[in-house]
């Protein structure tokens, strides 16, 4: 959300309420121990307030930040988030950022590392220049590969700041210049996960029969307790549920499928590679992917899989961007095809429909969305 002001030089001070946080919350959560470190005030030499959170992937870390945000986005003028998965990554959300703060840069062509690019080092300036009523956050997410991406160089320094930086290593703490509050999140306990499956799924649904338990049992534990996953499988045995099949078979199907996916997965010496994390939300997508195939066979107006692929796409190019850039090309893509004597895809043609008033009607892209949420 940027000002009405015209763009200004970095330098230039100004006062204006800019959010650049473009990641949701889910609709179910667990209140975190660490969201009390990211409340206390702790001063380093660089920052006003500094905190890292740090733990296992799927835990939430990113989650809770978000609702300290939520909580406390009057407290500050500016609200950037940084996502430092990667030095490409991290330097187009500086570039976003920049654009939200309407700051001047000379564009160029290429740059020997991210921290030398025109817009990181813009977006820091001006961050560095902020007076002392004019409180900032920005959260530096996911900096994870502290070895082969510099995320210190990038991280902000101001007076007035406050920085929260989210990270799966605990020795993230480094990145704040020094000694800082750390709040580490936990593994979900393994009745949070089943009370987290339960908010997926009505509990008088399920039931509380010993075997149903006991399957819920068996299904957290083979997901590793990570809420993501849990909320991924709880999709499929939803869609089991609609079709006609009794929960517990339901249940019962999940598990065995999800072994044998498993089973199959560790053959990939990619996959044996991978981390804990990613070797479970691979596995609930492979069991997850022949339902959504299924669905869309029954639902010709709905293509979830393909919509998926284009979104993940998008998300890898383009910085989360892909609600505006769907509302976008419902206004010019078809007058683009005429002129180009080319054709829109028929799976995608239903989700950049127009409505009456010639707005987006974003109504297949939302049921699509949600059919993989």
């Amino acid at each position: 959300i940027s000002s009405e002001q015209p763009p200004q030089p970095a330098t230039a001070a100004r006062s204006s309420r800019c959010d650049s946080i473009q990641f949701g919350t889910v609709d179910a959560y667990t209140k975190r121990e660490g969201e009390a470190k990211l409340s206390k005030p702790f001063r380093v030499k660089t920052v006003a307030h500094a905190a890292a959170v740090t733990g296992r992937g799927g835990t939430g870390h990113s989650q809770l930040v978000l609702r300290f945000i939520y909580e406390h986005e009057d407290e500050y003028n500016t609200i950037l988030r940084i996502d430092a998965r990667s030095e490409e990554m991290a330097q187009s959300r500086y570039e976003r950022c920049c654009r939200a703060l309407r700051l001047r840069v000379q564009p160029v062509s290429s740059v020997g590392s991210v921290q030398d690019a025109p817009a990181v080092q813009a977006v820091l300036q001006w961050l560095r220049n902020r007076g002392q009523e004019e409180r900032w956050l920005t959260v530096v997410d996911n900096a994870d590969d502290l070895s082969s991406c510099d995320v210190s160089s990038i991280v902000p320094r101001g007076r007035t700041g406050t920085i929260v930086v989210t990270s799966q290593d605990a020795p993230a703490t480094r990145l704040l210049g020094g000694r800082s509050d750390t709040g580490k999140v936990d593994d979900v306990e393994p009745e949070e996960a089943v009370q987290l499956l339960f908010s997926f799924v009505d509990e008088p649904l399920l039931g509380w029969r010993d075997e149903c338990r006991r399957l819920v049992d068996e299904l957290t534990g083979s997901l590793d307790r990570l809420p993501p996953a849990v909320r991924m499988a709880v999709v499929r045995i939803r869609i089991d549920v609609e079709d006609g099949n009794d929960v517990e078979a339901a249940l019962r199907q999940y598990v065995a499928d999800y072994c044998h996916y498993r089973d199959r997965l560790l053959q990939s010496e990619d996959f044996t590679a991978a981390s804990s994390y990613k070797k479970t939300v691979w596995t609930v997508w492979e069991t997850s992917l022949p339902s959504l195939r299924e669905l869309e066979n029954r639902q010709c107006d709905i293509c979830p899989t393909r919509l998926l692929s284009f979104l993940t796409f998008l998300i890898l190019n383009c910085a989360n961007v892909q609600d505006e850039l769907f509302r976008l090309a419902s206004l010019g893509l078809p007058e683009s095809c005429r002129q180009l004597n080319a054709t829109t895809p028929t799976w995608m043609q239903a989700l950049l429909a127009t409505g009456d008033s010639g707005g987006w009607d974003d109504y297949i892209y939302r049921v699509t969305v949600e059919t993989l949420l």
